[in-house]
């Protein structure tokens, strides 16, 4: 894995490879969903849904919304991940 996308999980990187049929190695945190890989808005839902399924989490509508990119996706995972598991989570916070 290269240095730009280190901070995509493998687990996300998997389902992401599999809806874009492109290596995953050349994607980072601002790509854009729509603009640079074609996703539309079904497109967008159901990747999640999958994401979802295979972490167990539940992704707000709202959070949903404000995702534009693989970075915002992998943000609003995590947030999610953290409040299942318990934790706070403020939004727009970044590491």
């Amino acid at each position: 894995m290269n240095a730009a996308n280190v901070n995509i999980p493998d687990d996300i990187a998997k389902v992401l490879r599999s809806h874009i049929g492109d290596p995953v190695a050349d994607l980072d945190r601002q790509t854009k969903l729509g603009e640079d890989l074609g996703f539309d808005s079904l497109d967008t839902v159901e990747m999640v849904v999958q994401i979802e399924e295979l972490r167990d989490i539940e992704i707000s509508d709202d959070d949903l919304d404000r995702v534009t990119t693989i970075g915002e996706l992998v943000d609003a995972i995590e947030a999610a991940t953290a409040r299942r598991d318990g934790f706070t989570v403020r939004s727009g916070s970044q590491p």
